[in-house]
């Protein structure tokens, strides 16, 4: 918690590396900021240190993930 109102998340995490597929360090956030008790807003960013990355060497499972950004509201009643 930076303030009673604001959150600060980070998820660092460090991957080994496969025979074809190398290691990797990737970093997610989230800013959070309730602006009372019903409401909050929040920017959240994943793979933050890697512009694409792979995580599957199988050509036929293989996904490749990039950079994220997004915005979240959550409103409770």
């Amino acid at each position: 918690d930076v303030t009673d109102a604001i959150d600060l998340d980070l998820n660092f995490r460090a991957v080994d590396g496969l025979a074809t597929v190398p290691a990797y360090e990737e970093l997610d956030a989230r800013l959070a900021w309730r602006v009372n008790d019903r409401l909050e807003l929040a920017v959240n960013g994943q793979n933050l240190l890697n512009s694409r990355r792979r995580e599957n060497a199988d050509p036929a499972r293989a996904r490749v993930f990039g950079r994220g950004v997004y915005a979240t509201l959550r409103l409770g009643f």
